[in-house]
């Protein structure tokens, strides 16, 4: 007998869609901890580009959690970055944090392939948009849930 594994609900469509893309070839590693009641181990790496004094931030997380229901691989990435608000009639820029997370809980007891969460995260992705049209997205969604609005269809 053998098992095999898969996640319900991700269909194998595919489209073609176009996203942006992050300079990837700025990321500049900074640290790597551990928290030592948790075990997660997170990497920090700063984007080279911009002001130091207001920097971009990339850390990758990961660990295993005793849940309720099971241990849990936990993996995250977060992406620090500042929204800038420019006045151009008195020169003074007001900065703000902005921070996005993309954070998985998986089945830490099962055997993943990286096929099938490739999957998985295509699909959460493809939660952000109702449809697109020559690889654009469109934007409906998001603008619902930038005005408050959690009721997307």
């Amino acid at each position: 007998m053998s098992h095999t594994f898969s996640f319900d609900h991700t269909p194998s469509t595919q489209e073609s869609v176009l996203i942006e893309v992050a300079p990837k070839s700025e990321l500049t590693y900074r640290k790597t901890t551990t928290d030592p009641k948790t075990g997660e181990v997170a990497a920090e790496y700063v984007l080279a580009s911009g002001d130091d004094a207001y920097p971009g931030l990339v850390t990758f997380r990961s660990s295993v959690q005793s849940r309720s229901n099971g241990m849990k691989r936990v993996i995250s990435v977060t992406f620090s970055t500042w929204a800038v608000d420019a006045n151009s009639v008195s020169g003074i820029d007001t900065r703000s944090q902005a921070v996005g997370t993309i954070s998985l809980l998986l089945p830490a007891e099962f055997t993943i392939e990286l096929a099938d969460l490739m999957q998985f995260v295509g699909n959460l992705f493809s939660f952000t948009y109702a449809s697109q049209a020559s690889g654009v997205r469109s934007t409906g969604y998001l603008q619902n849930l930038l005005y408050g609005v959690t009721k997307v269809i």
